[in-house]
């Protein structure tokens, strides 16, 4: 199989071994092929003692020149210093995980004062449950008694997206239920008053959107050109609920959301060449050329084309496979440059909406051929992904995988298990793409 192109991730995992200082991170290669089919894999997992930018770099330049064929294009990552710097030795382009970034401003609400008795309310009462076989026990025949869905108290976890937002959830669902069983232990400093479940309620509806958006980003479809729709998505829907808002407690959870939201992402990606990459991959997505964007915004995507691969790109990345894919886009881009504004480019904008269900990618498959400059950069564009979801969940199954029965598992044997496992999947899913 001829890669064309591929999208790096790296991200470091927790000490996997409490008794020892061994870190564990991996390497997941996004490609899309010149048959244009996804393919994610786990190119390598390493253990090291030294979590610094120059371990990771030499690791990724190794697994690079064993995936000579490749050809690099960019690298996401979390915002941790070290990756970055990672980025900044081997000159990558440095994209933002766009699922933590909608974290971070979550956190920054979570942490106000204004929603502190709250949380310490919510979170006393789903420890109760969570603590107690005997309470959990009783909540559940409850449950069963009075013919409702049996549903248990969901805890919040700092290190997974959204777990606050699904803790307030499941406790707003089962409020009445749990509310019955404290009473009848006499708990009643843990139940949930009118005043708390309102707040609650309000709570909620405003970290919906973020919820909801970041479900889509670590979908295994979602790439770049979601970012911007997606995010201008979120600020219309904060302005809309501020507009509508008669409470005093969500007028203020919604102007920390909007105040820190829209400095935060707009400053990640102000960097010139990842925000040309952002506005022309969402252009090259059919789904949102007509749909984010203004007839201004449109004029000036010309613009972006003729020159998102000459900001910052200037100087090639120290891998010799990196050039050809950096020569790949500025040909294309030359192209642009020396055409008249006709042909293939308005052919592109005349092209009637997409469902926003259909896969960009597909789509492409089907009409490169017809618009085969455009094509070209699509190609490249469509291996950007979105977030980090992919080597967090790695890092999920690495955690089931290293539990207190396999203390003595050898490094070497976790990481052989773990590309099992991703990549036999990887080439299942590809499998039902091409089917599709």
């Amino acid at each position: 199989m001829v890669i064309n192109v591929f999208f790096l991730f790296l991200y470091p995992f927790l000490h996997l071994n409490h008794s020892n200082s061994q870190s564990y991170f991996g390497v997941i290669f996004h490609v899309i092929t010149e048959q244009w089919t996804p393919l994610e894999f786990l190119a390598g997992v390493q253990v090291t003692t030294d979590s610094t930018a120059d371990s990771y770099a030499a690791y990724i330049a190794s697994l690079c020149n064993i995936w000579s064929s490749l050809k690099i294009f960019a690298f996401n990552c979390d915002g941790g210093s070290n990756v970055k710097a990672t980025a900044q030795q081997l000159r990558f382009m440095q994209i933002p995980c766009g699922c933590h970034l909608l974290q971070l401003t979550v956190k920054a609400l979570l942490e106000k004062q204004i929603v502190a008795p709250l949380l310490q309310k919510v979170k006393q009462t789903t420890h109760h449950f969570q603590s107690s076989n005997k309470a959990a026990q009783t909540l559940y025949n409850h449950q069963i008694t009075a013919k409702h869905k049996q549903l248990k108290v969901v805890n919040n976890n700092l290190t997974r997206w959204n777990s606050t937002y699904k803790m307030l959830l499941r406790l707003q669902e089962i409020a009445q239920d749990v509310n019955a069983v404290l009473r009848a232990e006499g708990l009643f400093h843990l139940t949930l008053s009118d005043t708390s479940l309102s707040q609650m309620s309000e709570l909620l509806q405003c970290l919906h959107p973020f919820y909801v958006v970041t479900q889509r980003l670590e979908a295994a479809d979602a790439t770049i050109s979601c970012i911007l729709p997606l995010f201008r998505g979120i600020e219309r829907t904060l302005s809309q609920l501020q507009g509508s808002s008669t409470s005093a407690a969500m007028t203020q959870y919604l102007t920390v959301l909007s105040e820190d939201f829209s400095p935060r992402w707009r400053q990640a990606y102000h960097a010139e060449n990842v925000h040309n990459l952002l506005v022309v991959a969402t252009f090259l997505d059919p789904r949102y050329k007509d749909r984010c964007f203004t007839p201004a915004e449109r004029a000036e995507c010309n613009d972006k084309l003729a020159t998102v691969a000459h900001v910052g790109l200037t100087e090639p990345p120290i891998l010799p496979a990196s050039q050809q894919v950096y020569k790949q886009i500025s040909d294309s881009i030359d192209w642009f440059s020396n055409q008249p504004t006709d042909d293939e480019l308005t052919r592109y904008q005349r092209v009637n909406d997409v469902p926003l269900t259909m896969s960009p990618i597909k789509w492409w498959h089907q009409h490169h051929q017809d618009f085969p400059k455009l094509g070209s950069l699509a190609h490249t564009f469509s291996c950007v992904r979105a977030s980090t979801a992919a080597i967090e969940r790695v890092w999920s199954q690495a955690g089931l995988l290293c539990c207190k029965l396999r203390s003595q598992l050898h490094p070497h044997t976790l990481e052989q298990m773990l590309m099992t496992g991703f990549n036999a999947k990887a080439l299942h899913n590809m499998a039902t793409f091409n089917k599709e």
